[in-house]
């Protein structure tokens, strides 16, 4: 369907009352950035945008609003569908509590890292094809649009919606077979350790990683807990590669690539390079893709006599 015809659909249904409100990303005067938006308003709903500059999940804020007077339409990519898949089926979201509207994607683009590459005031950004084209105070510079991609989606799995409606346009997915991942196993233990260990050097522990994932919905977080006391509350390295070990442990088989933590940390660490190795393990050692169906079962819930057992010592 149209973009246009969307909009459309989506006013007469809030002047119908089939809908209780619309969920999506608008434009803010930063033309690398969009933000989250909720409207009941029928005339708001053709200001909704659909780019790859979109850097949060929109299913964590469907956990955050009340769905209990109506349903809420969403604007969904791949990922995000697959997301809202898996709390449907973790029991946090009814299934028709959503009006789910599949929109195209061909990655998300980090604009920090964009940003940082440009080196000045973005005044307009366009995508061309393989390019990222940008404008602002440092003139016009071309960059490759695979160059600004998180792991996850570089390696987009194929994914059938299930979504109410399907927004037209190009939904090429990246799919490099896990090339980056594959390379960085190449590396000796002690090597990832050390990359790993200098990446989170830089962590502050804002939890911006946790604030943004659509997984991360217990009221009171393992690293909150002080009986048990889990991780220290400091800065120390150890507290730090805990806190984001055990977390990434929480995501195995319920993470779906959506990148969302990455593009919200500040100091830029590759938490999509973990949580995409995670992926990759699952599916070559088990086969299993999350959130592909709202019926499926979660990863570490069920058990295979014909489970691969090599990883046991």
């Amino acid at each position: 369907m149209r973009k246009e015809d969307v909009f459309v659909k989506l006013k007469d249904m809030l002047e119908r009352g089939e809908i209780k409100g619309v969920l999506g990303f608008v434009k803010t005067n930063d033309p690398a950035k969009k933000k989250i938006y909720y409207t009941e308003n029928p005339e708001e709903v053709n200001i909704f945008e659909i780019t790859p500059f979109n850097t949060l999940n929109p299913v964590t804020f469907l956990l955050r609003l009340k769905r209990d007077n109506g349903k809420i339409a969403c604007f969904l990519r791949d990922c995000e569908e697959r997301a809202l898949n898996v709390l449907v089926s973790e029991g946090k979201i009814a299934k028709d509590s959503v009006y789910v509207i599949h929109v195209p994607c061909r990655g998300a683009l980090d604009t920090l890292k964009l940003k940082a590459a440009y080196g000045g005031d973005i005044t307009s950004l366009d995508v061309q094809d393989d390019k990222v084209v940008v404008d602002g105070s440092s003139g016009r510079r071309e960059f490759a649009f695979r160059d600004f991609l998180p792991a996850g989606c570089k390696n987009c799995e194929e994914y059938s919606s299930h979504a109410d409606v399907i927004v037209d346009g190009d939904n090429t997915r990246i799919h490099e077979d896990y090339r980056d991942i594959k390379g960085f196993d190449t590396k000796t233990p002690e090597e990832k350790w050390e990359y790993f260990r200098k990446e989170f050097e830089r962590c502050t522990r804002c939890y911006a990683c946790r604030e943004s994932c659509p997984m991360c919905y217990c009221e009171q977080c393992f690293v909150d807990s002080y009986d048990p006391l889990w991780v220290e509350p400091g800065l120390s390295i150890s507290d730090i590669m805990g806190y984001h070990l055990i977390k990434m442990y929480h995501m195995a088989g319920r993470c779906t690539n959506c990148g969302a933590c990455e593009r919200a940390c500040p100091e830029n660490i590759p938490l999509s390079l973990l949580t995409t190795m995670i992926s990759e393990r699952l599916k070559r050692d088990f086969n299993y893709i999350s959130g592909l169906k709202s019926d499926q079962k979660v990863f570490l819930g069920e058990f295979h006599y014909e489970d691969r057992e090599e990883f046991i010592r």
